[in-house]
């Protein structure tokens, strides 16, 4: 099982899974993954789970089956941005997805006869056309859909796509952004729309304000920390962050934690993009950049560096050599017995027995 834990951060990449897969943050301490994709490795993916809770996924997909493939996954807590369309896809056993905000992402549902998908306390929002909510499977009671907030000014962004369901999706309780009957209609895709659909939505009752369990809409992304690489240094480095950013362009700010591996009074801590420290004991040190936008939203990264300890300046270098010289001239002055200018073995062995005390 890959594991990850509160601050972890991942860019740009795929992550295949043939196992299963839980990343677990906290409300202070989100699991953010950035441009990744997390896919499922192949058509046996009974045994895979797919476990987030209190993550942060940007252009990322949690969760892509494969070809037929199952599995089963839990997302609770999480926000989830610009990822696309979010396939949940003949699963294993009952899935959670729960309390979490979808920001122009969608989820499209595929559920079995044997097994539930409960959608619950999720707020969706669409800026585009794009849908939200569509169920694609015969076996649409299978669906718990309750207490989410659907907001968009598009049409057509919940529903049941064509040729499907032999039971009425049932979607009571949730909140549509309007207590307008017909224009939570005009939001539903359905019968009423398109005779090849099987059945209806069902959304009567509804919610007149949002579920307190439910997020609110915020639309400030976090900004993406960055920093920058490993370092050998001797006791002075500056950091850099000058490729942290923010989606939204929001003013940021930068904290360094600098921890050493073996003694935290050799701690330090610094602000702002580029800072410079000094005066380091040598060492390894494990940095912790985090980097917080306007809006409270923050994000971290990290990077090593090992400090040697003080550099020598070239006057100090210069004045060793010097002096490396004056005592070798010194010793070719006193133990050259052929006058040759050089130091052969047995004037060598001469001079150790005269700085040992062993002849005069």
């Amino acid at each position: 099982m890959k594991q990850f834990r509160e601050t972890s951060a991942v860019n740009s990449g795929m992550i295949k899974l043939w196992g299963s897969i839980k990343a677990h943050g906290n409300f202070d301490n989100k699991i953010s993954f950035y441009h990744t994709q997390i896919a499922l490795g192949g058509n046996n993916a009974s045994g895979v789970v797919a476990d987030y809770n209190y993550c942060e996924f940007n252009n990322s997909p949690p969760y892509i089956p494969y070809n037929n493939a199952d599995g089963v996954l839990f997302l609770r807590n999480s926000r989830i941005v610009s990822t696309g369309e979010i396939y949940v896809k003949y699963p294993t056993d009952d899935c959670v997805i729960e309390k979490n905000s979808f920001i122009d992402s969608s989820i499209l549902i595929g559920p079995t006869g044997g097994h539930s998908i409960f959608i619950t306390n999720n707020l969706f929002f669409s800026s585009s056309s794009s849908r939200l909510l569509y169920v694609y499977s015969n076996y649409t009671s299978n669906v718990i859909i309750e207490n989410n907030s659907f907001l968009s000014s598009f049409p057509k962004v919940v529903g049941i796509t064509q040729g499907v369901s032999v039971s009425p999706l049932v979607a009571i309780d949730n909140y549509w952004g309007t207590t307008n009957i017909a224009k939570i209609n005009e939001m539903i895709n359905d019968k009423s729309d398109n005779l090849a659909i099987g059945n209806y939505v069902e959304f009567e009752p509804f919610l007149t304000e949002p579920h307190p369990d439910t997020p609110i809409l915020n639309l400030n992304s976090p900004p993406i920390a960055n920093a920058g690489q490993d370092q050998i240094i001797f006791d002075t480095i500056t950091l850099d962050g000058s490729l942290s950013s923010d989606p939204d362009n929001d003013p940021v700010t930068y904290s360094w934690q600098a921890t050493n591996r073996k003694n935290p009074n050799n701690n330090r801590a610094a602000t702002g993009v580029s800072p410079t420290i000094t005066n380091l004991q040598p060492g390894f040190y494990n940095v912790t950049l985090t980097v917080t936008d306007s809006g409270g939203f923050s994000n971290t990264d990290t990077m090593i560096f090992a400090a040697t300890g003080t550099a020598y300046t070239q006057t100090e270098l210069d004045n060793a050599v010097a002096n490396a010289k004056v005592a070798a001239d010194a010793v070719i002055a006193n133990f050259d017995i052929n006058s040759d200018g050089k130091i052969g073995l047995e004037e060598a062995i001469r001079a150790l027995q005269v700085s040992s005390g062993q002849r005069p």
